[in-house]
């Protein structure tokens, strides 16, 4: 099946009825697709691309352009969401997960993903593109194809 097939096809099957939903996130977001999985039964399928198992510290070390855009979308008390965790949640995560990293992402490190893949009780697919960057963005030719036929399997 033709790649352009494949994203169709997981359209189609994204909307067709509202019995299951996917959750795909990225960077800071990707939490909350993950604690959707852990939590909602509806999740049929779960796609992170450059999350992490907690945050913390990550704030402190961060450049001032990084924690600028933080602050945009967390407001002023940023920091304090570095006191998020996916402890309890990981383990709950049930559905069949693909984890997306870039190996230069500081941001971001593949450790992250490896310490989901440890808790997490479905299957687990974990890709680094070593040459990648944070949220892939030098790789998305490579990274979203990847993504789209993953979930055209999965779903």
């Amino acid at each position: 099946m033709a790649i352009g097939d494949r994203a169709a096809a997981a359209g189609h099957r994204l909307t067709a009825g509202t019995a299951y939903v996917r959750a795909m996130s990225f960077y800071y977001w990707a939490s909350t697709s993950s604690r959707a999985a852990a939590f909602d039964e509806r999740v049929r399928a779960v796609v992170l691309v450059s999350s992490w198992y907690t945050p913390a510290g990550l704030y402190a070390r961060a450049p001032a352009l990084t924690q600028a855009s933080v602050r945009q979308y967390f407001g002023e008390n940023a920091p304090e969401v570095q006191a998020a965790t996916l402890a309890g949640a990981a383990g709950r995560i049930k559905v069949p997960l693909l984890q997306v990293y870039g190996g230069r992402d500081k941001a971001s490190p593949p450790e992250h993903a490896y310490r989901i893949e440890k808790e997490v009780r479905g299957p687990t697919t974990t890709v680094v593109f070593e040459e990648g960057v944070h949220v892939c963005n030098n790789v998305q030719y490579k990274a979203r194809p990847l993504i789209a036929d993953w979930l055209a399997d999965n779903l």
